[in-house]
């Protein structure tokens, strides 16, 4: 058996046992990433934590996936914001096939007592966007989306793009939950700003936007579901 199929044979048999833990213990609210010895093979963002972790990916220093299988035992750990950019809680759990580590669940948590100094929400309805020489009051309904880019937020607007101090998580709790909608890992969009909403490739969408460039922003399939069910079609 190659090693490509070895990792599928492992993703196959390993799918039940996630949607076991997802639906046991961790209740959408917390990521799940699988890995092989090596790499990560599966990420599934959840409901309070999402981070930037691709499948292909090599397992990272730090990553409580690397301890988990360098020891292949249990691990829980808080790791460091340097390994992605937030601190967050984790859980490791070996995956053992015919006595032999084959890789790891590992279920993400946030720090939920650091949220509130990070994410304060501000006491008027708007965000401050930054340029390279002033700050600029942004109101919410002027905001078509934010996405985040090279590790930093962005607000764009038909006044142009400002850098803002929050992450994308933080900024799913500031906003106003029935006017802006998560849509992708790195998108979250004003729902009153979509013009159009086109099916894409695999069930997806592109959204077109009411900018003066008419922008398509992306529906991954992560949120499709919690999308459609909140526009009601």
């Amino acid at each position: 058996m190659s090693a490509n199929q070895g990792v599928v044979k492992m993703e196959l048999e390993t799918i039940a046992k996630v949607v076991q833990l997802i639906s046991r213990d961790v209740r959408n609210e917390a990521a799940i990433a699988i890995s092989d010895k090596r790499r990560f093979i599966y990420y599934q963002p959840g409901k309070s934590i999402d981070l930037p972790i691709h499948p292909g990916e090599p397992l990272r220093e730090g990553t409580a996936s690397l301890q988990t299988v360098r020891t292949q035992e249990d691990v829980s750990t808080r790791v460091d914001p340097k390994v992605f950019g937030v601190p967050y809680f984790a859980i490791g759990h070996p995956i053992i096939e015919n006595n032999q580590l084959a890789g790891c669940i590992t279920a993400i948590f946030p720090l939920q007592k650091e949220a509130p100094e990070k994410a304060e929400k501000p006491s008027v309805n708007l965000l401050i966007g930054k340029t390279e020489d002033r700050f600029l009051p942004i109101t919410f309904d002027e905001i078509h989306w934010v996405y985040a880019e090279n590790r930093k937020t962005y607000i764009h607007t038909d006044r142009g793009d400002f850098q803002n101090k929050f992450t994308l998580q933080e900024l799913e709790t500031i906003l106003p939950k029935d006017m802006f909608l998560r849509c992708h890992r790195s998108y979250i969009v004003n729902i009153h700003s979509i013009r159009e909403i086109h099916p894409h490739f695999h069930s997806t969408f592109q959204l077109v936007i009411k900018d003066k460039q008419g922008t398509h922003v992306p529906v991954s399939q992560t949120y499709v579901s919690r999308f459609r069910n909140f526009l009601g079609f």
